[in-house]
């Protein structure tokens, strides 16, 4: 048996809204029983296929959502950042004997900052797989086998200070080892350039997702981060206007207020105001934003064309601490 949604008379207000595993599932989000609509943001790791995708996702019996999953033509893509849709024009009716003026609940808070929250992803446009271990002391975590434009979700089991990163390749060889800091708050720990990955300074680099959350009530905020090795500076437009610009290889932009509702985005070239990748989204509720990254090569079509992954910047943590 199939079920297949159709338009209502408040289609208008639908909206795909940006989301990740460990968050709650949207009281207004559009489902069939514990089945909730979901949409992929990108493509399945090393393919051209995936983004856009539709399928139900399964919340977890703690109202959270696990992983999502999307067939790309013959495979399976594991997503852990993706959009659900949600109905703008429904409110929840109180439960019999509910007070009619509910008390408000105090906002939420960041995520303790005194220890690192680590997502691991591969940037190298190349059909070579990757494998990282970081270690600290006698703790250790691998991420096995990551594909371009594949991203781990968080980890939190390190303590501040430094850690050593090995790089292996498919054979299980040792690309590199070297050491990297262990920042407090979010921390994204990328593989990029040029394959093999074995250059100490510029194979791996650790990106500082911590962020102050934009004052503006009812407001998100986005930056773009700019690994795609060929394009020396990007920028990021949002329905059409320039938001943020100049943002070099390797260096993300400040963090730009957006309203929480549904948005075009395009990431374009600096030197010549190509268009190298575009997504609509709903950003994520405040205080919580996102990075746009754009990966891949400008040059390169099919799988290895730039593309934009947008990544909510607080760990699932977050939601396991505070029950939001």
């Amino acid at each position: 048996e199939m079920w297949l949604p159709k338009k209502g008379p408040q289609w208008h207000t639908w909206h795909w809204q940006l989301t990740q595993k460990g968050a709650r599932v949207p009281a207004n989000a559009i489902r069939f029983h514990d089945s909730v609509m979901a949409k992929s943001m990108y493509n399945g790791a090393g393919t051209c296929i995936g983004k856009g995708y539709t399928g139900w996702a399964v919340g977890k019996p703690d109202g959270t959502f696990g992983d999502v999953y999307f067939t790309t033509g013959v495979s399976e893509a594991n997503a852990n950042e993706f959009q659900v849709a949600i109905c703008k024009a429904y409110h929840p009716t109180p439960a019999p004997g509910a007070p009619t003026n509910p008390p408000t609940l105090a906002p939420p808070t960041l995520p303790p900052s005194n220890r690192p929250y680590i997502r691991f992803g591969n940037a190298i446009a190349t059909d070579n797989r990757v494998t990282a271990k970081i270690t600290q002391g006698n703790i250790s975590k691998t991420w096995n086998s990551y594909a371009f434009a594949e991203f781990s979700s968080w980890t939190e089991i390190f303590e501040s200070g430094t850690g050593t990163i090995d790089i292996y390749d498919a054979a299980g060889t040792l690309q590199l080892s070297k050491q990297i800091p262990l920042t407090p708050g979010p921390l994204v720990v990328v593989t990029k350039g040029s394959w093999p990955p074995v250059h100490s300074l510029t194979s791996v680099e650790t990106i500082a997702a911590s962020y102050i959350p934009v004052p503006e009530p009812d407001t998100s905020g986005v930056r773009l981060f700019n690994l795609a090795d060929d394009v020396a500076e990007a920028g990021l437009k949002m329905s059409g206007n320039t938001i943020v610009n100049d943002v070099r290889y390797t260096i993300g932009s400040g963090w730009y207020p957006i309203p929480v509702e549904q948005l075009d985005f395009a990431v374009f070239d600096d030197a010549n105001n190509k268009t190298l990748a575009t997504f609509s989204t709903t950003p994520p509720q405040p205080p919580y934003v996102f990075t746009a990254f754009l990966l891949g090569l400008a040059n390169a079509t099919g799988k290895y064309a730039t593309r934009a992954v947008p990544l909510i910047d607080a760990p699932e943590a977050f939601y396991q601490y505070h029950g939001v």
